[in-house]
């Protein structure tokens, strides 16, 4: 039977529905937990999901459950095991009276959550779900999820090495902080009662996160810590704490057109760091006139701390005129996209450039001096001054 029963635990075991376990309790006169409509509230019975093992195969048991709430109080704990899954749509977890509520031996699951919300509800309480001493192997997909911890309470939020856990589309509302190992989020918002983030070790990043509390304060920065397009709150003081191995970045995407609206190919495009004087990215554009979406450098964490937003955008190309502009780029909580719009030279005689480039003659820049033209004497004595421009533009 795939849903059995002691005095200790509920186990699940093959695959279920809230309403089969709900039956289930009401069939066997179960007095904990208590079914109310589709509410299950459990007092000291825990919930055990147990992947069983049927020709030598693990078979994960499985909860698909939408519109209800489950509410473990009073020291009562949800078990995952294994791959064992939670198909959760419009459900909302809520722990309380003393509970970790999900225990933190267990080896990981399957989390598919959509539109639901976690709470823990007690003073000084914390939550290892998402935590073990193996670091669990966590999978799934997250939807408008939140979760929430009043009194003081912390989640821990882990992955592991071999395989990193995305937690996307999540609202931390959790008035002390949260332990990252391993992961990642993205377009996410951390409240403003939201304190601090725990860095434990290893590679964390937060791409277009919102979190609304002003000081971003980092501690336990043992791991790298990157955000990537944040969204800062008004009056955002900065970065504090454990600064050491935090970076923040900005995402440029570049579009390069001519005067009739046509993608530039093969452009060059440099971005520096006026204040490094160091390359951003150096780089061309492709067919479609684009490049490839680059990261530029805004914060570095050091002492003191370095932040950056002076940067100049260089463009150049044979048929068109070179184009230098300053760009004052900060994150804006989104990649920045933008298109440039080249000038044609008019100075340019021969547009085609491999015509150019098999002039009898070369245009060289040694390491020290001026540029230099080689060729035989001929040759040297009959070059018109637009050959001249066209091969030093085309070096």
């Amino acid at each position: 039977m795939p849903i059995t029963h002691d005095a200790t635990y509920i186990r699940i075991t093959g695959d279920n529905t809230g309403d089969e376990l709900r039956t289930y309790i009401s069939d066997n006169s179960l007095t904990d937990p208590v079914v109310n409509d589709r509410n299950i509230t459990f007092t000291a019975r825990h919930l055990w999901f147990i992947p069983e093992t049927i020709n030598g195969v693990a078979v994960p048991a499985v909860l698909t459950d939408s519109n209800a709430l489950y509410h473990f109080t009073n020291g009562a704990r949800n078990y995952i095991g294994g791959t064992s899954t939670l198909n959760f749509t419009n459900v909302v977890s809520v722990i309380s009276g003393g509970g970790r509520g999900y225990y933190g031996n267990c080896p990981g699951g399957v989390l598919n959550w959509t539109n639901c919300r976690y709470q823990i509800l007690t003073t000084g309480g914390r939550t290892d779900f998402f935590h073990s001493g193996l670091r669990p192997n966590l999978t799934g997909a997250f939807s408008n999820v939140q979760f929430i911890a009043d009194g003081q309470s912390y989640m821990h939020l882990f992955g592991s090495f071999a395989q990193p856990s995305d937690y996307s589309n999540l609202t931390l509302d959790i008035d002390a902080g949260c332990v990252f190992e391993y992961c990642s989020m993205s377009d996410s918002i951390f409240a403003l009662n939201f304190q601090r983030i725990y860095v434990d070790g290893c590679y964390c990043t937060f791409t277009r996160h919102t979190w609304l509390n002003p000081n971003w304060l980092v501690q336990r920065g043992a791991g790298v810590t990157k955000f990537i397009d944040p969204t800062k709150p008004s009056g955002w003081t900065g970065y504090a704490g454990a600064i050491a191995n935090v970076t923040e970045v900005f995402t440029h995407n570049l579009t390069v057109m001519d005067l009739a609206g046509q993608p530039i190919d093969g452009l060059n495009v440099r971005l520096i760091n006026n204040d490094t004087a160091v390359n951003e990215y150096d780089t061309t554009t492709d067919p479609a006139g684009e490049i490839a979406e680059q990261e530029v450098l805004t914060y570095k964490g050091a002492t003191p701390a370095e932040y950056y937003a002076d940067f100049t955008l260089k463009c150049w190309g044979y048929l068109y005129t070179f184009k230098s502009e300053s760009r004052p780029f900060s994150t804006t909580g989104q990649p920045i996209s933008e298109t440039v719009t080249m000038l044609t030279d008019m100075t340019v005689t021969e547009a085609d450039s491999s015509l150019v480039a098999a002039y009898p003659f070369t245009v060289t820049l040694p390491s020290s001096g001026s540029l230099k033209i080689t060729g035989d004497n001929t040759t040297l004595q009959s070059i018109t001054a637009a050959q001249l421009y066209d091969a030093v533009k085309l070096f």
